[in-house]
């Protein structure tokens, strides 16, 4: 099921749905799969840059409208993918000791930036939907009014939309 977030009223519906788990984590693995077929096309001597690549790829995954839980699990299948076609060969998976910790918390990383900015984003574009739509409403009620001026102060705003004139 996907959550929603945001606001809804009777007249207008203003709502950003988050992509349900399932369909993230799939989505995901597009992603981890597409990354890998890029990174694997610079040479093994570059290691720094292909877990760039597949960091890059998955932290702007997780910016996307995804569930904290997809992001988690397409995190940890981009680390396998990394691990076991990036740095061994033919999907062979196995620990390299610090190397590997310090993969992890490159990815970990990028994931947790990614998916933070994202939901900054979304929160900011939520509140200034939500400021236009209240600013709107308060405009409808001046005008029903008879008040085409704009109030200078938040206050006097507050004051136009309870049909109470400022002195």
């Amino acid at each position: 099921m996907a959550r929603v977030m945001g606001v809804r009223s009777a007249d207008t519906s203003v709502e950003l749905e988050v992509v349900p788990t399932g369909f993230g984590v799939a989505a995901g693995s597009v992603v981890v799969v597409g990354s890998a077929l890029v990174a694997a096309a610079v040479p093994p001597a570059g290691g720094a840059l292909r877990l760039g690549l597949v960091a890059g790829c998955l932290g702007v995954f997780a910016a996307a409208p995804v569930t904290a839980i997809a992001a988690a699990g397409t995190g940890v299948l981009a680390f396998l993918v990394f691990n076991g076609f990036l740095v061994n060969a033919l999907g062979e998976l196995s620990w390299h000791g610090a190397a590997d910790g310090s993969r992890l918390l490159a990815l970990g990383i990028a994931l947790a930036t990614g998916f933070a900015a994202g939901r900054a984003y979304r929160a900011v574009n939520s509140w200034l939907r939500w400021r236009r739509f209240t600013l709107w409403i308060a405009t409808q009620a001046r005008q029903a009014a008879g008040r085409d001026e704009e109030p200078g102060s938040p206050e006097e705003l507050a004051l136009h939309t309870r049909g109470i004139a400022h002195g």
